[in-house]
C-alpha cells in the first residue's frame, strides 16, 4: 500500500481466538475523529485496489485506518486457504475490534467498510453492534451465502464436495476447501439488513459477474429508513481492480461521508 499523507503508518501483529498472526496496518490521522476497520476481500489483501480506495477515501476525510490480512487467505497473515471460511473471515474482524478496544486510539463508536465477503463480514458485525457501527460501507457485498453458492454451477459443487477441495479460477491458483461454500451457507446479509439502522452506502460494479447489482438492489430495499444510498459504478468489474474504478470508488465515498458530516449546503 502507497504512503497515505497524512496519516501515520505502524505495523502491529497479533493472535487470533486460534492463535494465528493477523498483519495489521494502522493508519493513524493527526486530529481524527472517528476510526474505521476495512474487510478485504476473498484472496486479496490489505493492499488490494479496493482497500488502497477506501483507505484513501477515509484518509482525505480524516478517520484513523485500521485494516488487516484475513487469515487463511494469500497475504502477510497465518493460515491456509484450504481452511477458508465465512467464519474465520467474520471473526478475524471481531478479533481485530477487540484487540483495538486496548488501545489508546480506540474509539466505543466507528465506521466499517468491507468489499465482498469483507462486505458480509462488515455488515453481519454491523447488524449485531448496530450502537457501536455508526456508518457502514459495503462495496460489491456478498449479499447472501445460499445465492452465492447457486452461482457455482451444480456440476462443479458436486466434484468439490467430493474432491474436499479445488482451485477455483476466479480465486487464483490457491486451493479452497468445500467448507468454505459449506460456512457461507449461514450468512445472508437479507436477513440481518433490517438492523443495519445506521448510515449505509452500497457500491456495486454493473460489469460483476460474481454479485449481481440485482441483489445489491434488494439489499438497498431491505435497509430501513432513508439514511441509505447505493452507487451502481458503469462499466466496474468486481474487483474495481482497474486505477480508475479504484479512484471512482474514492470519489464516491469521499462524497458521501461528506453529505453525512455536511447534510445541508451553507
Amino acid at each position: 500500500m502507497a504512503d497515505f499523507d497524512p496519516a501515520v503508518e505502524s505495523f502491529p501483529r497479533i493472535k487470533n481466538r486460534y492463535g494465528l498472526e493477523v498483519f495489521i496496518k494502522l493508519l493513524m490521522v493527526p486530529g481524527a475523529q472517528h476510526n474505521v476497520y476495512l474487510a478485504h476481500g476473498l484472496g486479496n489483501a490489505h493492499d488490494g485496489a479496493v482497500l488502497r480506495g477506501l483507505t484513501r477515501a477515509f484518509v482525505d476525510s480524516g478517520y484513523n485506518v485500521i485494516v488487516w490480512d484475513a487469515t487463511n487467505a494469500p497475504n502477510r497473515s497465518e493460515g491456509s486457504t484450504g481452511r477458508a471460511s465465512f467464519y474465520y473471515y467474520h471473526q478475524d474482524l471481531e478479533d481485530v475490534v477487540d484487540w483495538s478496544k486496548g488501545q489508546p486510539w480506540f474509539k466505543p463508536e466507528f465506521a466499517m467498510a468491507g468489499h465482498s465477503l469483507g462486505g458480509m463480514a462488515s455488515g453481519v458485525y454491523a447488524a449485531a453492534h448496530p450502537q457501536q457501527v455508526e456508518r457502514l460501507v459495503l462495496v460489491a457485498p456478498v449479499v447472501s451465502g445460499p445465492a452465492l453458492r447457486r452461482r457455482v454451477p451444480a456440476p462443479l459443487r458436486w466434484w468439490w464436495r467430493w474432491r474436499g477441495e479445488l482451485r477455483p479460477r476466479m480465486l487464483g491458483r490457491n486451493p479452497y476447501g468445500w467448507e468454505f461454500i459449506r460456512s457461507g451457507w449461514s450468512y445472508n446479509l437479507l436477513a440481518e439488513a433490517p438492523r443495519l439502522t445506521m448510515p449505509v452506502l452500497i457500491v456495486g460494479a454493473a460489469r460483476d459477474v460474481l454479485i449481481p447489482t440485482r441483489l445489491l438492489r434488494r439489499l438497498y430495499r431491505r435497509l430501513p429508513g432513508e439514511r441509505k444510498e447505493l452507487v451502481i459504478v458503469p462499466g466496474a468489474r468486481h474487483g474495481f481492480n482497474e486505477t480508475w474504478e479504484m479512484d471512482k470508488l474514492t470519489e464516491v465515498v469521499k462524497q458521501w461521508l461528506k453529505t453525512l458530516d455536511h447534510p445541508h449546503p451553507i
